[in-house]
């Protein structure tokens, strides 16, 4: 089978860290199966001077392979600003660019499915081409926002639903989002649950190394604490120095907690850090990716996640792989990941006092890290929760799709 896949959030050399799981979703789909992909990523028109948002945007070239060798395309589209007014807006900018080129490249031929990554703005974007080639149309759900906000928003509501309604399939990485999809009248037989996975080989390479331990030290042999994720109010950080904050003395000098990420937010936590006096317990790491990435989890005993809204994220799989306890919000698909009292514990969302408790049992309690830690690379076993297997549900879901046109 010939698979488009259209994204918005695609990482690129100069900007990796933009929702990476979605080049190895694709990754997956193009090593673990037999179908061929090119990738469509639109990037918004910028003003090409350094200090203006994306300006790198300028140094892509119009097509380039991948490491693995597909094709991934950056036509462009006019992103209107500001967002919060004129989203709407832009679905009609990007369907417009995302139709144009995939009509008038010579280079792509007609694919039997296309896979959008949202239902907005990648599925409505590519609706138009669907409809006039009589291509079948899949799109993920990843969020709250395809079956909440973007049916709410004025003229986004529109475009959404003739996305839901249009799509063969709508693939939901929570079960989650499953019932909510339901509970809003979409028919049960669309909507598919298939987590994203987690390079188990790649992870379990380097936590079986001399380099976790190594990591460790540099924090003399203290509980190291982990967040990974971007630096936004949704992400939580604010309530995990709060708890910090909360800590006993002698429980803070047990514990080194390292946040990596970049975001908005990262001023004011820093900000908090030294209004906190917290600077010897906590490392702000910047972005990572790769095999840093995968090094700073295998440094880590616990793992913290504090969100106020999350899908099912993909960092407390590489958590778990790596044999982490994990903290996380009781909220979304954290719940389908994390079983509490098994391989880490539940809290209240924004409650800085129940992540104290639970932090202080892990710094207090190595046996119980240990336990938890084994329990989550099980977990992940037992479940599957691989892009192997993630690739070959996909390809299921395309083959019954064209099986039934």
């Amino acid at each position: 089978m010939r698979i488009i896949i259209v994204a918005s959030n695609f990482p690129d050399e100069y900007y990796p860290t933009v929702a990476s799981w979605s080049k190895e979703q694709a990754d997956s789909i193009f090593k673990f199966t037999n179908n061929s992909i090119e990738v469509i990523s639109p990037k918004p028109y910028i003003i090409p001077m350094e200090g203006f948002p994306f300006y790198k945007y300028k140094y892509l070239p119009r097509q380039e392979k991948s490491d693995l060798g597909y094709q991934i395309h950056y036509p462009q589209y006019l992103y209107l600003l500001p967002k919060s007014f004129f989203f709407g807006v832009t679905g009609i900018t990007y369907s417009f660019s995302v139709t144009r080129y995939l009509s008038t490249e010579m280079s792509i031929d007609k694919p039997d499915i296309i896979h959008a990554r949202f239902g907005y703005l990648d599925g409505y974007g590519s609706l138009k081409y669907c409809k006039k080639n009589q291509i079948p149309m899949v799109f993920d759900v990843h969020g709250h926002r395809d079956f909440g906000e973007y049916l709410q928003r004025n003229l986004i509501k529109k475009f959404q639903r003739q996305t839901i309604n249009i799509a063969n399939k709508i693939i939901c990485i929570a079960k989650w989002q499953v019932k909510k999809g339901i509970s809003i009248g979409i028919p049960e037989h669309k909507l598919e649950y298939i987590p994203l996975g987690v390079d188990f080989e790649r992870f379990e390479k380097t936590s079986g190394s001399d380099f976790s331990f190594q990591r460790k030290n540099e924090y003399t042999q203290k509980c190291v604490f982990l967040f990974v994720g971007s630096l936004t109010k949704l992400k939580g950080v604010a309530y995990l120095l709060q708890a910090v904050s909360q800590l006993r003395e002698n429980v803070k000098k047990k514990c080194h907690f390292i946040i990596v990420g970049d975001g908005p937010e990262k001023n004011n936590l820093q900000n908090d850090v030294d209004t906190l006096r917290l600077s010897p317990y906590i490392t702000f790491a910047g972005r990572s990716i790769g095999d840093e990435l995968v090094r700073l989890y295998a440094s880590a005993d616990v793992f913290v996640l504090p969100s106020l809204s999350e899908g099912r994220p993909t960092a407390i799989n590489e958590a778990m792989v790596s044999g982490c306890a994990i903290i996380g919000s009781n909220i979304d698909g954290i719940p389908e990941q994390v079983t509490d009292g098994y391989n880490g514990f539940l809290v209240d969302p924004a409650c800085p006092w129940q992540l104290a408790e639970k932090i202080s049992l892990f710094a207090e309690d190595e046996n119980l890290v240990n336990i938890m830690g084994k329990n989550s690379k099980r977990k992940i076993l037992e479940e599957g929760i691989t892009w192997q297997n993630y690739a070959i549900n996909v390809s299921k879901i395309y083959k019954v799709i064209l099986d039934d046109q």
